[in-house]
């Protein structure tokens, strides 16, 4: 399943706007930050459903598909990221 980075830019509406539409499939990895997944997905797709786009929302953030990952975080990062089907980390 892809997986992909939230990043917010100081828009509070965007962590509800997650909430909501990813209620089962995302984990806060910071402030103004998530990973969330959805099958057959595009970053572009997730934007919309955040929000991101022109229209009376103007929700400000960017989304990235990830591709690999690594780095020094919580375990309970690590273990979503695997049990939602992400594959071995990639440095």
């Amino acid at each position: 399943m892809p997986i992909f980075a939230v990043m917010g830019l100081g828009n509070p509406q965007l962590g509800l706007k997650v909430q909501e539409q990813f209620p089962n499939n995302h984990i806060a990895v910071g402030l103004d930050n998530w990973f969330v997944v959805e099958e057959a997905a595009t970053a572009f797709s997730v934007a919309v459903k955040l929000g991101m786009v022109p229209t009376a929302e103007n929700i400000i953030g960017i989304v990235v598909t990830v591709g690999g990952y690594f780095g020094l975080a919580p375990n309970n990062i690590w273990e979503w990221l695997k049990a939602k089907g992400s594959q071995t980390p990639v440095g």
